[in-house]
């Protein structure tokens, strides 16, 4: 088979593939050297379509990598020994990630729907998220482990403002996930580069010292990945823009918690005053089986800002104590109760996603 034949069939197969998944509510496609091809679904790893020849062809899918790693890609690849791409197909968008492992190359795809859903559809708390969004300016965290749909929650609420609100949107992302469509509110996505990769911007700081220039209302930040751009992050909203992000953590003291132990000295004073006056507030995510089967729903942790926390922020102390603020703080247990009784989780999950105190009361 010629190269462009190949890369015809590839495409083709892997657009039908992606179509498929994303009926079938599967997240993710694994596929070793050998194409060998596995899927995520509703967090559960499996064989990919092994009834589908086209999906199990692994000579064909073993050259998808030779496909991705082209050009710039390739010297990336070669320099790191991984690479990140993200790839449009008429079903969908996918996002690749290629490692090298013992010496053959492993793709790792994520699947992206062209649209995220509204916050309804998604079971977000509706009336929390745009509490934290009406302020001008200030940072509101988008939390949980990986997996738990904090791009989508991203997604859905820059087309939020896109459908209802007039704003100058810039989104810094690496790489570019979800494609949004300019309406209410104009919006300019920007891609993170490095090296022979080189995107739109070579860097975050870049990105956001161009944001400055650009006279946005908000700014979403794709992922915050270490302590410099959480801080450049917390600056920006200091300087009066709505920053949106993303974050690893569990719940929301341990957000807290990896933010401030990332800085020591001086400049954790300096970051606890920043967080202190500008984080709106948290929502940290779990997606959790529903009990019949039918796939994941989300649960969530909330923490709205107000005096008093701010006032307990600025405090060296554990950020546990939030917790007593219910007027700001709404717990996992709550979320994860209402399910519950709705009938969409079962005990077992319940009981595994409560404090100890509320699983008692499930016994």
């Amino acid at each position: 088979m010629s190269q462009q034949g190949s890369g015809n069939d590839l495409n083709q197969i892997f657009n039908e593939i992606v179509a498929r998944a994303l009926e079938d509510g599967i997240s993710d496609v694994f596929i070793d050297s050998t194409g060998n091809a596995y899927a995520m679904r509703h967090n559960r790893l499996e064989y990919l379509y092994p009834d589908d020849p086209r999906a199990s062809d692994a000579d064909l899918l073993a050259n998808l990598s030779a496909l991705l790693l082209n050009g710039p890609a390739e010297q990336v690849f070669k320099e790191r020994g991984s690479v990140d791409l993200a790839r449009d197909f008429e079903a969908g968008r996918v996002r690749f990630k290629l490692v090298r492992a013992e010496g053959s190359i492993k793709t790792f795809a994520r699947i992206i729907p062209k649209h995220p859903g509204s916050f309804k559809e998604l079971r977000l708390p509706e009336q929390e998220i745009k509490h934290l969004l009406a302020p001008p300016s200030g940072l509101v965290l988008i939390a949980g482990n990986t997996g738990a749909g904090k791009t989508t929650t991203l997604a859905a609420i820059i087309n939020h403002f896109a459908e209802t609100i007039p704003r100058n949107i810039v989104t810094i992302e690496d790489p570019i996930e979800y494609r949004f469509e300019s309406g209410a509110s104009l919006i300019t996505q920007r891609e993170l580069g490095y090296g022979a990769l080189q995107g739109d911007t070579p860097s975050m700081e870049q990105a956001i010292q161009d944001a400055l220039r650009m006279r946005p209302h908000v700014v979403m930040i794709g992922e915050i990945r270490d302590a410099g751009a959480m801080y450049e992050a917390l600056r920006l909203a200091a300087s009066g823009h709505l920053v949106l992000t993303s974050y690893h953590a569990h719940d929301v003291s341990d957000a807290l918690k990896r933010i401030f132990s990332s800085y020591e000295g001086v400049r954790r004073q300096e970051v606890r005053q920043l967080i202190s006056s500008n984080l709106l507030g948290i929502i940290v995510q779990r997606l959790l089986p529903r009990a019949d089967g039918k796939g994941l729903v989300l649960a969530t942790e909330t923490l709205k800002v107000n005096q008093p926390v701010r006032s307990l922020l600025l405090q060296e102390g554990d950020p546990a104590q939030l917790k007593s603020h219910t007027d700001a703080y709404s717990p996992f247990d709550a979320s994860v109760m209402e399910l519950y009784n709705q009938g969409l989780i079962d005990k077992i999950i319940a009981a595994a996603n409560v404090s100890p105190k509320t699983a008692q009361q499930l016994v």
